[in-house]
């Protein structure tokens, strides 16, 4: 099932990336922020570093490969 809503999903452009591309301001702090923050009430020591990352990235617009990306966020060149 995750599989065929993969392919049938596969072209589409995310909002996000629509907002990114228009110039607009994303929600990048409403998804993966509330995540960081919540984390961080949660348990003073506890840090989600590849939301951190994402949230940095999302907010640079700097245009990553697929393989920059992962070395960015999960620390190896492929995915």
């Amino acid at each position: 099932m995750v599989f065929d809503v993969g392919d049938k999903v596969g072209a589409n452009t995310s909002s996000m990336l629509q907002d990114v591309q228009a110039g607009k301001s994303t929600e990048i702090d409403d998804f993966n922020g509330w995540l960081v923050d919540t984390a961080r009430l949660l348990n003073k020591g506890l840090r989600l570093p590849a939301h951190e990352e994402l949230i940095a990235l999302v907010k640079s617009q700097v245009p990553l490969t697929r393989a920059e990306l992962c070395a960015k966020i999960l620390g190896y060149d492929y995915c």
